[in-house]
């Protein structure tokens, strides 16, 4: 997974594209990893994005696809299912970095700060991508991919 290490010296114009090919294997082990989710990846998927860098702050945007496949739950038949992910962060270098609780806020105040909300450190000249493609995938198509598993497959084949 080399393709998920960006090298923040050799980001040089806004928007800067990336890609990378994420195995069937890399998608199960997230999906695997706690809580782990009854659905598995039925495929590999190719995440695409770009890195824009601003001082020593990169901003990352990227997004894939997820084939899986998982039991239906109400027949419990396998029911295959596409789910798209979507990832945005900022890094900072970690002696940059805002205490956790001003980036997320207190839990009792109920408030954060947006801006800092997806805030991630990095050390070095590198970012790490793997950790949060991991992170925001497994939740997403966790509670989406259970939603679809108990819908009619009528409404999954786009029928009234």
């Amino acid at each position: 997974m080399d393709d998920l290490i960006l090298n923040v010296d050799a980001l040089e114009e806004a928007n800067q594209p990336f890609e990378a090919d994420l195995t069937r294997e890399f998608l199960d082990s997230v999906l695997r990893a706690p809580p782990a989710t009854e659905f598995h990846a039925s495929g590999a998927s190719h995440l695409r994005g770009a890195a824009t860098k601003m001082g020593r702050e990169v901003l990352v945007r990227a997004n894939f696809r997820v084939p899986l496949s998982g039991p239906c739950k109400r027949c419990l038949k396998p029911v295959p299912i596409e789910e798209a992910v979507e990832l945005t962060r900022t890094y900072v270098p970690a002696k940059q970095a805002h205490p956790t609780a001003e980036r997320k806020g207190e839990v009792s105040e109920g408030s954060f700060n947006p801006e800092r909300v997806d805030e991630d450190t990095y050390a070095g000249k590198e970012i790490d991508l793997l950790v949060p493609v991991s992170a925001p995938a497994a939740a997403r198509i966790s509670t989406k991919a259970s939603a679809a598993a108990t819908a009619p497959s009528w409404t999954r084949a786009g029928r009234p």
